[in-house]
């Protein structure tokens, strides 16, 4: 990363913060500070009281003023949103240029002769010409994980500025500060299991009601899940009139899970909207959908989250969602992996070998790709445990061992030792909340929030989400994971806390959200497509990736020997991204 001594032959050569919003920068009465701010803070009544009125009607007010009152750290700390925004004090010529807590919201930068330069996004920023030479740390991460985490980006020259971070500009030197981490502000708990379901009922019954706060009309997104449920549950309690919720159905029914949201929508009465897909909807927005991201995006139920943002802009301005309680309190499989491992290694090896040839003999269908799949994933990972194992299950583009072969020499780089110098940040030996101590700071802030942050913002459209704030990521990673993993079931302590808001059939379905049916799509209305982009010539000539390994991936996915569907996936995103941005991209590091 390109910080230190920096020479500037002016002030005017540091680039203003670009971003979206119009009307910026905005200046305080004198005009010694301006401010350039995009996103949104959820505790501005609490502000409210700490300046006055007078200085904290909007956004722009709290940072402008409580800056003047109290400094850029006292500020920071005050803060509850999902935001960016820069500051000039002409008082003492300093710029500084700030990310949320968690990254909820992108601040992308690079330096130049002409100074820095900072936007909201990657579109913007190109008009200052940066370097497009690809990072081979952005490629992998990418290929690897589906997504690229802050503060790499698919570009060399470019960073993104990490969650929880701020940059100072001054007299020349470019400072990059860390103002919260997460780490330091967990104290294992001593409640008991019942003063911890209590306490996160009355913590997400707040956090609903502040987001709820607002002068538009607001909604939900509903999946039928349990944790997009109970948000709509707890909204529904709280509003006079019915809420309005929106999901996304599939036409192909065996990807449909749309009965599960009515069954919630009727529960408790809301105004409730679903839009049934199919590849011809996705077909008239996919490239615009790719290119939305700046840099290449894998997690394909952006496509879904894309629709249900659109339907929901139709009435709304504001949605809450279910989003970031499963990092927080074991919602994903994976968190089970350490459980079925041990439990696989209990079997006798004679009997494993032949679990493991057998498996590779039952047909693949919509209903048991999934679950072949997740086999799989625990029989490659079974000697795997603590760091290695989150690490495994993160990956879920492909493996390391994938990657070398796919991965041209001059493109390779090692990602595990990225990954696990956030996992070490941690220090616990409750090793599953290390898992969601990586999980809070790499995933979230790399895939969940950009997939909707972008796919409303597309849409003109404000997402919030209930689950996360600083207060309530600090609280879940106190609790000892026995409150979240009881056995085999995940998030016990959130389905305990709500048990009697949600009905009962909710919890005896599995894990449901806005997901895409990609590897149905490429073996029928993608697979021309996906058959073109990965064409043999046109890779070999980029020089990337192994045209062999690619070649061998698209065979084995469409005569139905494996599902490739995750990886071929961020190829085919990938080759979308290099043809409209790498055309002249020079094979620089061969």
């Amino acid at each position: 990363m390109v910080l230190g001594k920096f020479t500037l032959k002016n002030m005017n050569d540091i680039g203003i913060l670009e971003t979206l919003q119009s009307s910026q920068p905005f200046l305080n009465e004198d005009k010694t500070i301006s401010v350039v701010f995009d996103g949104d803070i959820f505790n501005l009544k609490a502000l409210k009281e700490e300046l006055s009125e007078l200085h904290a009607q909007t956004a722009v007010d709290a940072v402008m003023h409580g800056y003047k009152q109290w400094g850029i750290e006292t500020l920071l700390d005050k803060l509850d949103g999902a935001f960016i925004f820069s500051i000039h004090d002409a008082t003492n010529e300093t710029t500084y240029f700030v990310r949320d807590k968690f990254g909820i919201k992108p601040l992308y930068y690079f330096q130049d002769e002409t100074g820095l330069h900072a936007a909201s996004t990657l579109k913007l920023l190109s008009k200052h010409d940066f370097p497009e030479t690809i990072s081979k740390e952005g490629l992998n991460l990418f290929l690897s994980l589906s997504y690229i985490p802050a503060p790499y980006t698919i570009y060399d020259s470019v960073f993104k500025l990490p969650a929880g971070n701020y940059l100072t500009v001054h007299n020349g030197n470019v400072a990059l500060k860390s103002y919260y981490r997460l780490e330091e502000h967990i104290t294992p708990s001593s409640l008991t299991f019942e003063q911890a379901k209590e306490q996160l009922r009355q913590k997400l019954s707040e956090s609903v009601k502040t987001r709820m706060d607002c002068r538009v009309p607001a909604g939900a997104f509903l999946s039928g899940g349990i944790d997009s449920s109970i948000i709509a549950g707890l909204m529904a309690q709280y509003s006079d009139k019915p809420v309005p919720t929106f999901s996304i159905g599939f036409k192909e029914k065996e990807y449909d899970e749309s009965d599960r949201a009515k069954l919630v929508s009727d529960t408790f009465r809301t105004n409730h909207t679903t839009h049934y897909l199919d590849y011809a909807d996705v077909l008239d927005v996919l490239d615009d959908i790719i290119d939305f991201f700046d840099e290449p995006y894998g997690d394909s139920s952006a496509i879904p989250s894309f629709y249900a943002a659109k339907l929901a802009s139709e009435k709304v301005k504001v949605v809450l969602t279910g989003d970031c309680a499963d990092e927080l309190f074991g919602g994903y499989d994976k968190y089970l992996g350490e459980y079925y491992s041990k439990k696989y290694l209990q079997i006798p090896g004679p009997v494993r070998y032949l679990f493991e040839k057998s498996i590779c003999l039952i047909p693949r269908t919509s209903k048991t790709g999934s679950l072949i799949r997740k086999i799989k994933k625990v029989i490659a990972n079974a000697n795997y445990s603590g760091f290695d194992a989150g690490y495994q299950y993160m990956c879920m583009g492909c493996s390391d061992q994938v990657r070398r072969q796919l991965v041209t020499p001059g493109y390779y780089a090692d990602i595990k030792s990225i990954i696990e110098k956030t996992y070490n940040r941690f220090n616990s030996s409750d090793l599953l909340n290390r898992t969601m101590f990586s999980d809070i700071n790499t995933v979230l802030e790399g895939d969940m929030f950009p997939k909707v942050e972008r796919m409303c913002r597309m849409n003109a459209l404000e997402s919030r989400s209930p689950f996360f704030n600083a207060g309530m990521a600090e609280f879940a990673l106190s609790l000892p994971s026995g409150y979240k993993i009881n056995g085999k079931e995940k998030k016990y302590i959130l389905r305990e806390a709500f048990k009697d808001l949600l009905p009962a059939k909710i919890f005896s379905y599995g894990k449901s959200g806005f997901r895409a049916p990609i590897s149905h799509w490429f073996r029928k209305d993608l697979k021309n497509d996906l058959l073109d982009l990965l064409d043999k010539n046109r890779i070999t000539k980029q020089g990337i990736l192994n045209a062999d390994v690619v070649s061998n991936l698209v065979e084995q996915h469409l005569k139905g020997g494996a599902d490739n569907g995750s990886l071929l996936w961020n190829l085919f995103v990938f080759q979308k991204w290099y043809a409209k941005h790498c055309k002249n991209e020079t094979q620089k590091y061969l």
